[in-house]
């Protein structure tokens, strides 16, 4: 994430560097900060479409050309050591991690005002993305404007292509806390360079030669290798006079300095004060632990499949009490109900089963804000159970019948009108491990638009389960491994979403009945439900009155009279829906009542 300006103020006492296949260099990479950095150069290598949904890019197109760029690394002098992702950030960063969620529903919501109805256009395409890296490709793009955030499970998708990797898997690591420290230990104590985008790599180890930090945006690629500028701690505190993390925290904490000679004037005073006698630590000490070095791991940390979901696990193996689940942020219509709201209860098994007691706060999009619910964990009913013999009954497609009810299940609670049996159907074929082939005509919209991040809102809470059970260990992994992971051909790529629109295969059709099946007899459940209460009501009052008849001096108190009869009607009428869900023995009426 950086320090705002380091960046910038340390940047002149950067060098030029050049690296070349006949003098291998060691490399250790900010495996987040790479992911980010590819996807916005293939973002800004892509033509003009109609709307800003037509160049978001399939996984599997990402997944290629983030192994392209590592190929190129190597073909270019780079010998990767390391390739490292957090489990978990500092309590520090959460003020950062909420602006880039702020900003990037700004971002939706001024794009959804500006275009209440979806330009269209012709698809943005990357051809042979598994060479986009190659030195016989031309890579240098224009900047583009950027009207949404990045697709959300970007870094799931390379960490899910690494893990595949022959040669990469031994270097991929998923460390607990955040890399950056860790990085830094390993170029520190073995020898090599960085690869980062985040100027907090520049603080550490400014006492230790033989090791250096080279910024993304600092790479060029050329015929014959790479050139990039290199930042030396130890050779930039040597010309400034001043230890680094000193410079740092002052650039941290004056934020109104616009120069690197406004910060070293402060220090110079700061230190004649000190000379004078004057008391005062030069850091925060909340601010110095943030920089303390690591030791390296003696074995190599488990890969998550998601940092997200890295860190929920990190906070329980170090049993934090407040736990937050900062969910991956969807380009969805902001102007309706969440779609993090499918899937709700799925990670509501998640939770309980890895807090039973206690609580986890979810932060996500609600109406026009970011904000934090808490869900409290209590022991689970009969979800599991009903998932883990979904997925044994139907081992290939059970979990797209699954996001498919989730979706519906969330329409028919809201007394909505659900998807139709076409957007079931292409939001199955998105799933499946097979998808068809066809050129689409169907262009987006914002219900489909909707539709398609309430299909990845879904995946996503299948994940975090399928994780939750693996990390504790639980039979039920092993059934629920089948859920596929995101970079797999066809899975939740859009493209295929429209295309299926038009061509469709028959389990995707299968899996839409169901769940229009579903959705149909929840919403007769309900019409159902409100009719035994009318009944019963009217049944009541009637009785009251035989009973009044017969004895005028006997009169039973209203419930706004006696709370208590209010809480006992509310009870019976909740154990009467609870009872009819329970018997239909319906996961996804289950799901409907957590």
């Amino acid at each position: 994430m950086g320090i705002r300006h380091l960046y910038t103020h340390l940047r002149p006492y950067s060098r030029p560097e050049t690296f070349s296949a006949g003098n291998p260099t060691s490399l250790y990479i900010d495996g987040p900060a790479l992911c980010h950095h590819i996807y916005h150069h293939l973002f800004n290598s892509l033509t003009r479409s109609g709307n800003a949904f037509e160049t978001t890019l399939p996984y599997r197109v990402f997944a290629a050309a983030f192994l392209s760029y590592l190929s190129r690394l190597e073909s270019s002098g780079f010998t990767i050591q390391k390739i490292l992702f957090d489990s978990a950030l500092p309590a520090s960063k959460i003020p950062t991690r909420i602006s880039r969620l702020e900003d990037s529903l700004r971002k939706l919501r001024a794009y959804r005002s500006a275009n209440p109805s979806l330009r269209s256009g012709a698809p943005a395409v990357i051809d042979n993305p598994e060479t986009f890296f190659s030195p016989t490709r031309e890579n240098a793009f224009a900047s583009r404007t950027q009207h949404l955030a990045a697709p959300p499970f970007i870094v799931a998708a390379a960490l899910a292509c690494l893990r595949e990797h022959e040669v990469y898997k031994h270097l991929t690591e998923t460390v607990l806390g955040e890399a950056d420290p860790f990085l830094a230990s390993w170029a520190i104590q073995r020898g090599g360079i960085v690869l980062t985008g985040d100027s907090d790599l520049l603080v550490f180890g400014d006492s230790v030669k033989g090791w250096g930090v080279m910024m993304m945006q600092d790479l060029s690629f050329t015929s014959s290798g790479v050139t990039a500028r290199i930042f030396r701690p130890h050779d930039i505190r040597a010309a400034l006079k001043f230890p680094l993390l000193e410079i740092a925290w002052q650039t941290e904490v004056n934020t109104g300095f616009s120069s690197l000679n406004q910060i070293l004037d402060l220090l110079q005073r700061i230190e004649l004060r000190r000379a004078q006698g004057a008391g005062g630590e030069k850091v925060s000490k909340a601010f110095r632990r943030e920089y303390e070095l690591p030791s390296l791991p003696q074995e190599a940390g488990r890969l998550v499949v998601e940092p997200r979901i890295g860190e929920l696990l990190f906070l329980a193996r170090k049993g934090v009490k407040e736990r937050k689940m900062y969910l991956p942020f969807l380009n969805e219509d902001p102007q309706r109900a969440p779609a993090w709201e499918v899937g709700a209860g799925v990670r509501q098994l998640a939770y309980r089963l890895l807090f039973p007691n206690g609580e986890v706060a979810e932060v996500f999009r609600r109406g026009t804000r970011i904000t934090e619910t808490s869900i409290a964990c209590e022991p689970p009913k009969g979800l599991l159970l009903h998932l883990t013999q979904a997925a044994q009954e139907n081992p290939r497609s059970w979990y797209a019948a699954t996001i498919l009810n989730l979706i519906v299940t969330v329409a028919a609670d809201r007394n909505q009108p659900g998807p139709s049996l076409r957007e079931l159907t292409a939001a199955a074929t998105s799933l499946l491990p097979e998808p068809a082939e066809s050129q689409s005509r169907q262009k987006w919209t914002w219900d489909l638009v909707h539709l398609f991040a309430s299909v990845q809102a879904g995946w996503y809470s299948l994940l975090l389960l399928r994780e939750v059970l693996a990390f504790l260990d639980m039979e039920e992994a092993q059934v629920l491994r089948g859920l596929p992971d995101v970079g797999k051909e066809g899975l939740l790529d859009g493209a295929v979403f429209l295309a299926a629109l038009d061509g469709q295969t028959t389990s995707a059709v299968e899996a839409a009945k169901e769940a229009l099946a579903t959705y149909k007899a929840a919403l007769q459940a309900r019409e159902d439900q409100e009719k035994e209460e009318e009944q019963s009501k009217e049944e009541g009052e009637e009785e009251e009155e035989e009973q009044e008849a017969v004895n005028p001096a006997r009169k039973r108190p209203s419930s706004a009279q006696d709370p208590k009869a209010a809480s006992s009607t509310t009870k019976k009428q909740k154990r009467k829906k609870n009872s009819a869900v329970v018997d239909k023995a319906n996961m996804f009426a289950l799901l409907a009542d957590m």
